[in-house]
């Protein structure tokens, strides 16, 4: 889609963390598997079983924290670790679900249903701001 080709054409030049949060089916999962093939992801899966997805042909890591409680259940599947990853798209669905698991920087992003479509508000933290308004700016104009 134009805006997960959008966040990626971002993230190529700014950053590489990326929360999603939203209610079930708000499109999380659908909006990172479009980022990861715009990559390069040969084949992409959600990780709500396996909480974490590495798609290392498109640096890609994708987790879903939905079934988290706690500190310990992040560090238990290497959360930490993989924020560390440098170069790749670091993406975290769910971040909302376990106290602490947003790591202030990045980009957050909430999907919710509005009528028929989809509605994505985005907020960053140590990101050139002006730079990401100017890039999603034609996706606004483009999904209207």
């Amino acid at each position: 889609s134009s805006t997960s080709r959008g966040l990626g054409d971002v993230y190529k030049r700014q950053g590489h963390k990326l929360a999603l949060v939203g209610e079930n089916g708000a499109g999380k999962t659908t909006l990172m598997q479009g980022l990861a093939a715009e990559r390069g992801a040969l084949v992409t899966s959600s990780p709500t079983y396996t909480l974490v997805n590495v798609y290392e042909e498109a640096d890609v890591v994708h987790m879903d924290l939905y079934r988290l409680e706690t500190d310990g259940d992040l560090e238990s599947i290497g959360y930490w670790d993989y924020l560390e990853e440098r170069g790749a798209i670091v993406a975290v669905e769910w971040v909302d679900q376990v106290p602490g698991a947003w790591p202030g920087e990045g980009l957050l992003v909430e999907l919710s249903h509005v009528g028929e479509g989809r509605v994505a508000r985005v907020w960053s933290a140590g990101l050139d701001v002006s730079a990401l308004d100017r890039e999603l700016e034609p996706l606004n104009r483009s999904e209207e």
